[in-house]
């Protein structure tokens, strides 16, 4: 709910929060409009909606003083994740797919793991504040690396990009991704059935509008406001789950006194 928020916020500093993309399918372009410039003949990709959004986009960020540029000139790195099959095991180097991506982020329990040799051998690991963006399944959803995944292995299914923290906040710029006017990119560049997936290309030439740094985060801070929130709601079913399993081997006021302790702990206050 926290990261709606965030989401509804940054769309309302864009102009877009209120927004309805014209239901117009068919858009007038010259050839040197279309092909020469884009390299794409399918009509979908001009669908007048697209060059809506991007006027609104350039016009918000005269309006405000923000800068727009192309993702290219946003990142030092963009590669792409390892195909390579590997043996799974209890412990070693995490190896990050899509299928434990949840709400943006990566769910710690479902994590798989990969010996230190077969991570060595590898040129797709990631570093802290890394973005990594999905290319296959559901497209374009974008994740921050946080410290305890640095050096992470990475997928196939993932395109990593290497934010230029001097210019823009890697929290930003994933929300900014997941946003509509990510999702309404990506989108775009996926019409026609030319594509099944996004590509470096692709993710280079997305147009990102940031405000100052100091804008950037405080749209940080409501993300991670919302994962703060998320991280204790999880916490709080698990001790009333446990509570639950005292109460059953031992007695009620055992488990209550447990509990109580338990959400004093994580600063509940308790009525």
């Amino acid at each position: 709910m926290i990261y709606k928020q965030a989401e509804d916020l940054l769309l309302s500093e864009l102009g877009l929060q209120d927004w309805q993309p014209t239901e117009e399918t068919v858009a007038v372009k010259s050839f040197a409009e279309s092909f020469l410039s884009s390299g794409r003949l399918d009509a979908e990709y001009y669908q007048p909606k697209y060059d809506e959004l991007y006027e609104t986009l350039e016009v918000t960020c005269l309006e405000k003083g923000w800068e727009l540029r192309k993702l290219g000139s946003l990142s030092s790195l963009f590669k792409y994740g390892t195909s390579e099959p590997f043996e799974y095991l209890e412990q070693g180097v995490p190896f990050l797919r899509i299928a434990d991506l949840q709400k943006y982020r990566f769910n710690e329990k479902d994590l798989k793991f990969i010996s230190k040799e077969s991570a060595n051998q590898q040129q797709a690991n990631v570093k802290t504040d890394d973005v990594l963006i999905s290319r296959s399944g559901t497209l374009g959803l974008a994740v921050v690396i946080p410290e305890y995944l640095n050096n992470a292995v990475y997928g196939s299914y993932f395109i990593l990009t290497r934010p230029d923290k001097i210019s823009i906040l890697p929290t930003y710029l994933a929300l900014y991704i997941n946003s509509l006017v990510g999702k309404l990119q990506t989108e775009q560049a996926n019409t026609g059935g030319i594509q099944t997936n996004l590509t470096i290309p692709v993710l280079e030439s997305l147009l990102i509008a940031f405000p100052p740094l100091d804008i950037q985060q405080k749209f940080v801070d409501k993300v991670n406001q919302s994962y703060d929130a998320e991280d204790k709601s999880k916490q709080l079913l698990e001790i009333a789950k446990t509570g639950v399993e005292r109460a059953i081997e031992t007695d009620e006021a055992t488990a209550t006194t447990w509990i109580n302790q338990q959400l004093e702990a994580l600063g509940v206050k308790l009525t």
